[in-house]
């Protein structure tokens, strides 16, 4: 039998940290992820309402990265990041040294090990495309928070992932991994399903607004990288070395090209009523 706030392989979804063939890689992208972008997602998290007095759950906070910022943020209140995968706990918990008001937390998502109304805002950002059951975790969420405390989820839609002119070696990647993802229990297109899932467990005053980021704000290397590198680090196990070093040296090769790239993501906002 398993502890309260442990996590099953299973429930890990489409995102194991540790399974990752080029690990090192996944973590530079997640540093690229969180940061090149803070500024635009530090906007949203402050029009949704996030304030400096806060008590912030930060579920699924991978390294840290965003988690420190928040924590920066909330100066008079406390972040604290829930993260299950043992490395990335680790890192985690490095990042948190470096702040006052951060700590880490190993947990399960569905089945968080804190106390009810304990938090004010719980974050979960490119989480929930990776979550066999998302409605459990929102359920969860909604637990956590104290009556008016706030719930925000980022998360991706593919149907925003817009690239002209295209390539076949991108359009097969986007196919194989949305392919591989659903296959381990994930969903790229969770985004237009997020309004729902929060209505479905109990959030009032819901709030949708989808955020576009383009290869024009941060450059060609990194737009490619952004939305290519889950997907590679994905399939090298599956798909074999030799076709994913394929798939990185053509998409290397069209980064010189001359392309607009878009991708949206949602951001989700709902409120726990008393």
């Amino acid at each position: 039998m398993m502890n309260k706030g442990e996590i099953s392989a299973n429930d890990r979804g489409s995102y194991d940290y540790s399974s990752f063939v080029g690990s090192e890689e996944e973590y530079e992208r997640l540093k690229l992820q969180a940061l090149i972008a803070w500024e635009l997602e530090k906007e949203q998290l402050v029009l949704s309402g996030l304030k400096s007095e806060d008590h912030v759950l930060d579920v699924g906070c991978g390294p840290g990265f965003i988690t420190r910022q928040i924590a920066e943020y909330v100066a008079d209140g406390y972040v604290t990041g829930l993260e299950a995968d043992p490395k990335l706990h680790a890192f985690a918990e490095f990042t948190a040294e470096q702040v006052d008001n951060f700590k880490v937390v190993g947990g399960n998502v569905y089945d968080l090990s804190f106390d009810e109304s304990s938090f004010d805002y719980v974050y979960a950002r490119f989480l929930f495309q990776h979550l066999r059951n998302p409605l459990q975790a929102l359920s969860e969420a909604r637990r956590v928070l104290k009556p008016g405390g706030k719930v925000a989820v980022v998360d991706v839609d593919d149907q925003l992932l817009i690239v002209h002119p295209s390539s076949d070696t991108l359009r097969d990647l986007i196919k194989l991994s949305e392919d591989k993802q659903s296959e381990l229990g994930g969903d790229r297109f969770i985004g237009r399903k997020l309004p729902e899932y929060f209505k479905q467990a109990g959030f009032t005053d819901v709030e949708v607004r989808v955020v576009n980021v383009t290869n024009q704000q941060i450059g060609n290397q990194a737009f490619l990288g952004i939305i290519s590198g889950f997907k590679l680090a994905m399939l090298a196990g599956s798909e074999g070395a030799a076709s994913v070093e394929r798939l990185q040296r053509e998409l290397q090769a069209y980064a010189s090209q001359d392309f607009h790239g878009t991708v949206g993501v949602y951001f989700v906002t709902g409120i726990h009523e008393s």
